[in-house]
Formats: C-alpha cells, sequence, structure tokens
C-alpha cells in the first residue's frame, strides 16, 4: 500500500506557508518604510545643520547670511549631486520622477526637492532663502514624523 499526502493535507500546508509568508512580507515593508523614514530625517538633519553653519560663518565674516539656492543641479535630473553649496563632505545624488528610486531626493525646482520614500510617497521640502529654513510641506502624510 503507498502512502501519500491527500489533497486537504497538501492544501493545508501550502495555506500555512502563505499565511506565513504574508505576515513576514507586511513586517519587511513596515520595516523599509521606517528605515526610509529615518534616511529622511538624518539628511534633513544634516541639511538644516550645514545651513545653520553656513549662515553662523557668514555672520562672523559679517556677510549676507543667505544662500539664493542650495544647489545648482538641474531640476528633475538623475545622477546630479545636490545641496553642494552648504554640504561638501557627504554626497547626496538626485533622482528623478521618471525614475523614483528610494533613498534619493528629487530636485523639483530652484528651491523644493522631494524625498522618495516609495514610488507612491514623496515628502516636498522648501527651502525659504529669505529666512535661511530648510523645512517640509506640513500638509504631507509623513512631515510630522520628520520634524519630532
Amino acid at each position: 500500500m503507498k502512502k501519500s499526502f491527500s489533497l486537504i493535507e497538501i492544501l493545508f500546508v501550502v495555506i500555512i506557508i502563505s499565511i506565513i509568508s504574508a505576515v513576514v512580507l507586511s513586517k519587511t515593508s513596515s520595516n523599509i518604510q521606517k528605515t526610509m523614514l529615518l534616511k529622511a530625517k538624518s539628511d534633513v538633519i544634516l541639511i538644516k545643520s550645514a545651513l545653520n553653519q553656513y549662515k553662523n560663518k557668514m555672520l562672523l565674516k559679517q556677510k549676507s547670511s543667505y544662500l539664493s539656492s542650495l544647489d545648482d543641479a538641474s531640476i528633475n535630473t538623475k545622477g546630479l549631486k545636490l545641496f553642494t553649496n552648504i554640504i561638501k563632505d557627504v554626497i547626496f545624488i538626485s533622482t528623478s520622477k521618471e525614475q523614483l528610486k528610494q533613498g534619493l531626493w528629487i530636485k523639483t525646482s530652484n528651491n523644493s526637492y522631494e524625498f522618495v520614500l516609495s514610488s507612491q510617497d514623496q515628502i516636498e521640502f522648501i527651502y525659504d532663502s529669505a529666512n535661511n529654513k530648510f523645512e517640509c510641506d506640513l500638509s504631507t502624510q509623513y512631515c510630522d514624523e520628520l520634524i519630532q
């Protein structure tokens, strides 16, 4: 007599494996989202710190402490260095709206940027040259988490 698994036993095992996979994948995607938020937060802290250093340096030299732009990169272009007018040691490489890459920045205008959390979620930031401020758009979903 042959011993084999019945169709019900095989289906039961497949269902259990599917449930376990779904739980693991949901946890993984949640962790990736949290990691991207943490990267965005550290990037923003670095940019704001560099702006403050620049402002203090210009005040000590008794010069205007405001920058007209944070970099000379083209708008919505992949592979360019961003924030080069204030940060020399760390390189931020841009991506574009057409080729979104998680964890990178998009320059959307002369004074606005977006951080790519995922292909569906980007966080918009505006550089206010008159007040030397780099802030996220408070109406966006993730801005509250970044300014805590």
